[in-house]
């Protein structure tokens, strides 16, 4: 018998997701060169992630819908 694994995406797959993909080519840069309104951008992008979560479920709801809400709703099942 096969098992599937599946692991939480992390941040970089949540922006490639959302279709961030600007956004996410920073995260892979040293902080010193990346501009303050940049780090500031990807810093609202994580408080996002943390509130929406790195399942894959979750993640397309808030891609598809644009509504915390309804990712929140996809986590309480």
């Amino acid at each position: 018998m096969m098992y599937l694994y599946m692991h939480p995406m992390t941040f970089y797959e949540y922006l490639l997701a959302l279709g961030k993909e600007t956004v996410a080519e920073y995260t892979r840069q040293a902080p010193e060169t990346v501009a303050e309104s940049i780090q500031q951008a990807v810093l609202t992008e994580l408080r996002q992630y943390f509130f929406i979560g790195g399942m894959p479920e979750c993640v397309k709801t808030f891609r598809d819908s644009g509504s915390i809400l309804a990712s929140f709703q996809v986590q309480s099942v």
